[in-house]
């Protein structure tokens, strides 16, 4: 578990890290039809609800990424590096 103790029981990492213990599955609803506009929105309010879920963050990268591929437009690569970078800070 991520800030939790090394050797810490499972109850005690919970506790360590409650944002961190939430699983990114349920905090972002299921989004395998979504395009990856809906994708981004989902992830976005996401990521306000559990600012230190770095996995919600590296999913937000992600969809940054592949927007900018979809579009064309490299207008979505910094808010991906900025996302991954944030994943990197929280999950570090």
């Amino acid at each position: 578990m991520i800030g939790a103790p090394v050797g810490a029981s499972p109850a005690a990492a919970a506790s360590a890290s409650p944002i961190a213990a939430v699983p990114a599955t349920t905090l972002v609803a299921p989004l395998r039809n979504a395009t990856t506009e809906q994708r981004i929105t989902q992830l976005e309010a996401s990521v306000r609800a559990a600012p230190k879920n770095g996995s919600i963050w590296l999913m937000l990268g992600s969809a940054y990424v592949r927007r900018a591929y979809e579009t064309a437009d490299p207008a979505y690569y910094p808010l991906a590096e900025n996302a991954l970078g944030r994943a990197g800070t929280v999950l570090s």
